[in-house]
């Protein structure tokens, strides 16, 4: 029987559960009433084990993270992976292409964020910098009134007021357009200069002003006038034009509003409306530069012969006028001006007028590079000729650069030239608009500052 109680309490119990009820009752069984109305047994006690604090590598996450990004990049520059080639997109690439761009982004936006903070630095060092330099005003001020002498009231005060009060700024002087294009072209005619007028020597001064522009650095230009200070003004390029500024001078005194940059542009575009020439656009704004203003290397203006292709003087031309935003047509254009004025021994080392109206805008150019035979100069008054090399029609009164002569050599060139020399109207179109652009190029106010974006300019 009490083998029997034990096997039902292990069915219905578990086993335990029935050792314990018999081992509290001294070894003797219970009856079925008291084991199932038996309190069921306390639960073991806690285990209290010390906590842990949580362990978030941080590190380790923003690294695996950076090296996702950054790995292509990593390899690419311990020379384990070749550089993805952005322009031969393929399905095959086009997930690992994805994730450089990403990673380029990353690049991107920590250097912008890198070049903001150097800017609010130094923002706040010209602050400090600023209000040390107010306290030093105040402090010398008030050490000068307590060392002034005891006078009389009025002249305590002026005294105070000489140090404390700073000059006036100073007032925009207005400026007279209309009465500088006068005074220019009252200067042009004068027998004492070749041909009988400054025109061409001011449209000369205007180009070369403006002919240092460099698109890709946005440098140089029609603005700041740096032609006033060496060592542009020192420039082989550039001699005989101090003749140009000089004469200019006395206008600048007269309307002293006007900047040099103004004056100058605007004096080489009047002179060749007055010239016959067409009638041009042209609008103020140039700044000029201080002396300490960066200065600009020498060989940015074309060279005659053309200095670095001196077998290829086309392919000088298109470098020079390329990296100053121009095409081929507004090449051809722009050296129509060498209709007027001519080349001077003792500046270029080149000798004689382009054509037979040397002081008269036209078209006369293209007519005389196309219809006249060019021969290599090689006496010139009696004797070898020992200058640099120009060409020459069989009169040999009429000459011809080898960047002239690289306008009919050139197929491209040839063909401008040759609608220039049949339609007058055309070319004055042509010419308006490529001067006034070459005029305005590097002016702040007509086109604004070109932003830089970490890698090059941005458009």
């Amino acid at each position: 029987m009490v083998v029997g109680l034990i096997r039902a309490g292990r069915r219905r119990f578990g086993a335990s559960s029935v050792r314990g009820f018999c081992s509290s009752s001294g070894g003797k069984p219970k009856w079925k009433s008291q084991i199932r109305d038996a309190p069921p047994a306390p639960p073991p006690p806690p285990v209290h084990r010390p906590k842990r604090t949580p362990f978030i590598p941080i590190a380790a996450i923003m690294t695996g993270v950076a090296m996702y990004y950054e790995w292509d990049w990593i390899m690419v520059t311990l020379g384990y992976k070749e550089p993805l080639d952005f322009d031969n997109i393929t399905p095959d690439n086009i997930e690992e292409i994805k994730r450089e761009v990403n990673a380029l982004a990353l690049r991107l936006d920590r250097q912008i964020v890198m070049e903001n903070l150097e800017r609010r630095a130094k923002d706040m060092e010209n602050e400090i910098k600023r209000v040390q330099e107010a306290a030093a005003r105040k402090q010398t001020s008030e050490e000068a009134n307590k060392q002034a002498p005891e006078r009389a009231g009025g002249e305590k005060k002026e005294a105070a007021a000489k140090v404390v009060t700073q000059p006036a700024k100073k007032e925009k002087v207005p400026v007279d357009y209309e009465g500088i294009r006068k005074a220019i072209s009252d200067i042009l005619d004068s027998d004492d200069y070749d041909y009988g007028s400054y025109g061409p020597l001011l449209i000369r001064l205007a180009w070369h002003n403006a002919g240092t522009y460099d698109k890709n650095t946005n440098t140089g230009g029609s603005e700041g006038a740096m032609m006033r200070f060496s060592p542009e003004s020192d420039w082989g390029a550039n001699a005989g034009l101090d003749i140009a500024r000089a004469k200019l001078e006395k206008i600048k005194q007269q309307f002293p509003g006007v900047t040099y940059a103004d004056l100058w542009s605007l004096a080489g575009t009047q002179a060749i409306e007055d010239a016959g020439g067409p009638s041009i656009k042209w609008r103020p704004g140039r700044k000029d530069f201080a002396e300490s203003h960066a200065s600009l290397p020498d060989g940015l203006l074309p060279d005659s012969l053309g200095a670095e292709h001196k077998r290829e003087p086309a392919q000088h031309l298109r470098n020079i006028f390329y990296r100053m935003g121009f095409n081929d047509r507004e090449i051809v254009a722009l050296s129509g001006a060498h209709v007027l004025g001519g080349c001077h021994g003792d500046r270029s080392g080149h000798v004689g007028p382009w054509t037979r109206s040397p002081i008269t805008f036209s078209n006369d150019f293209f007519v005389v590079l196309l219809n006249e035979t060019w021969s290599k100069k090689k006496h010139h008054q009696g004797q070898d000729w020992k200058g640099p090399t120009q060409y020459e029609d069989p009169s040999g009164e009429l000459m011809m650069l080898p960047t002239d002569m690289a306008l009919v050599w050139d197929e491209k060139f040839r063909s401008v030239v040759e609608e220039y020399a049949n339609n007058e109207e055309l070319f004055f179109n042509d010419f308006a608009n490529a001067w006034t652009k070459l005029q305005e190029l590097g002016v702040v106010r007509f086109h604004g500052r070109r932003r830089y974006f970490l890698f090059g300019p941005r458009e």
